[in-house]
């Protein structure tokens, strides 16, 4: 009887410290909101972040061609305090591709010193994605499983 309320125990404490490293994660990931810019290809490439609730962060990448916007894609990182009916939480972040009706789920695995890592080991490419903010610089890495493909984007702050 007293290993089986060890092991509660021992689950209790592990669930509550892992959501509450969640929630700062996400209170962390805040810092995202407003407008990058980058240059692409000699075009302004501009990806805006709001807080959508207080558990959701909503981004929209765009370009500026002409007079008009050119929306690139939509993403989402939110906190969920229940995963799978549990007492678990987890940060998700959602990409979704304009061309395509589908979302492409990536759930935190890491955080630490501003740079925070989402993975989706069932996704063809990317496998990892790396947001890492470093003052007024977003530093967005998409990497493959096996580590061999990579793309970064570096956004500079505009407001």
């Amino acid at each position: 009887m007293n290993k089986l309320w060890f092991f509660v125990w021992v689950m209790t404490v592990g669930n509550t410290w892992a959501q509450v490293a969640d929630k700062q994660a996400f209170k962390e990931l805040k810092k995202l909101q407003g407008v990058w810019q980058m240059m692409q290809n000699e075009e302004k490439i501009y990806e805006e972040w709001i807080l959508e609730s207080k558990n959701t962060l909503r981004a929209k990448k765009y370009k500026i061609q002409s007079a008009d916007t050119i929306l690139l894609h939509t993403a989402t990182i939110y906190y969920s305090k229940f995963v799978r009916f549990q007492h678990q939480s987890a940060i998700h972040y959602h990409i979704q591709a304009l061309d395509k009706d589908v979302v492409y789920p990536f759930r935190l695995e890491k955080s630490e010193a501003e740079t925070y890592t989402f993975s989706n080991f069932n996704n063809d490419f990317p496998n990892e994605i790396i947001l890492q903010l470093k003052g007024n610089e977003l530093i967005v890495k998409h990497i493959s499983k096996d580590k061999t493909k990579e793309q970064i984007w570096v956004y500079q702050r505009l407001k």
